[in-house]
């Protein structure tokens, strides 16, 4: 199976990132649907049964010694650059500590990543305005979604299907510090 750990959002944040998807510009763009916004901390990709296990235990070791936090979620940006855009995100700074850790704690297994923490808010396509798409992040770039209470993280799989991705929850780390 696919997987990946991520942080979910709260309402209240799930709803702003609604309204703000409904503002993205123009054909081209792929917003994500809103059941399935997350933080993705560190992507696994194909795990057998006994890759989850090993995770689950760094997973929950990590969990035991970091403490609940609040975070804002604000900032949109762009990947790769702005001058070639396949993806808009909004951020969460507050996420980059935690992220860090996971990431080097799995530096021997799995690719170590320069940690961002995004989440995506739309894809971009073929057909799609590159210059309303920069206007649009130029426009938002201070944009506030809310704050949010990080207590748990999740190591989640996706399964992907011809109407987009599917996750479920394969385990709930509790942050206990």
């Amino acid at each position: 199976m696919r997987c990946f750990a991520a942080v979910e959002i709260s309402e209240q944040v799930r709803d702003s990132i609604r309204e703000l998807q409904r503002t993205l510009p123009g054909q081209g763009l792929r917003p994500v649907s809103p059941a399935n916004l997350h933080f993705t901390m560190k992507f696994f990709g194909e795990c057998t049964e006994k890759d989850v296990d090993n995770i689950s235990q760094a997973l929950a070791h990590i969990a035991q010694k970091h403490g609940p936090f609040t975070a804002v979620v604000k900032g949109i940006g762009t990947f790769p650059t702005p001058a070639f855009i396949k993806v808009v995100w909004i951020g969460c700074s507050e996420l980059l500590p935690l992220m860090t850790v996971v990431d080097t704690a799995f530096a021997l297994s799995y690719p170590a990543e320069k940690p961002v923490p995004h989440l995506t808010l739309c894809r971009v396509g073929t057909g799609a305005d590159y210059e309303s798409i920069r206007q649009f992040v130029k426009a938002h770039e201070g944009y506030e979604a809310g704050f949010m209470n990080v207590s748990e993280f999740k190591l989640k799989s996706s399964t992907l299907t011809s109407r987009g991705p599917v996750y479920q929850d394969v385990a709930v780390f509790r942050l206990s510090l």
